[in-house]
């Protein structure tokens, strides 16, 4: 089964190389370049990522909506989103391919939040606390970009955001 690890970035240029080249061990990446205003584009390209560039910046929703698009018209069995900026270790997705392959369609990562400043910790706990109230769950970080979905689960969503509210 074919993975596809989508990394959307926006102004990334000082990270997106070191990701692509670390991410690249465990599958084909595609990095959507939402329109950069630096050279994130032809950092990620020069590493090894297939890039799409988008002309005017639509936001976090978009850019993976065109990865998963890209993912689903080339028929990678299992699709990987992780963010750009570093926060999220590469190695980590052969434990997300390992899941799907088991069965899962879809995996959330849980980042190390133990750094970051108290109104985001506040933040997270808050959104996590709304969305497992409300969708009767048990999920730990909501908010992570670290996610594996199989490729039957990820055709079966219908994604209309746009922005960051993804």
């Amino acid at each position: 089964m074919r993975t596809a690890i989508i990394i959307p970035a926006y102004n990334e240029e000082k990270t997106i190389a070191a990701v692509v080249k670390k991410a690249k061990q465990y599958g084909d990446v595609i990095v959507v370049n939402d329109a950069s205003k630096d050279n994130t584009g032809a950092m990620a390209k020069k590493a090894g990522a297939i890039v799409v560039t988008h002309k005017v910046n639509g936001g976090l929703g978009t850019a993976l909506r065109t990865g998963f698009r890209k993912a689903i018209e080339s028929n990678y069995g299992i699709i990987i989103t992780m963010d750009a900026d570093g926060q999220h270790k590469p190695e980590d997705i052969k434990k997300f391919v390992s899941k799907i392959k088991e069965g899962y369609d879809f995996v959330l990562g849980k980042r190390d939040l133990s750094k970051y400043p108290f109104t985001k910790k506040f933040g997270n706990f808050f959104l996590n606390s709304m969305t497992n109230i409300f969708s009767s769950t048990d999920l730990k970080d909501t908010e992570s970009g670290f996610r594996a979905f199989s490729l039957d689960a990820l055709k079966k969503l219908n994604l209309k955001a746009k922005r960051y509210e993804i």
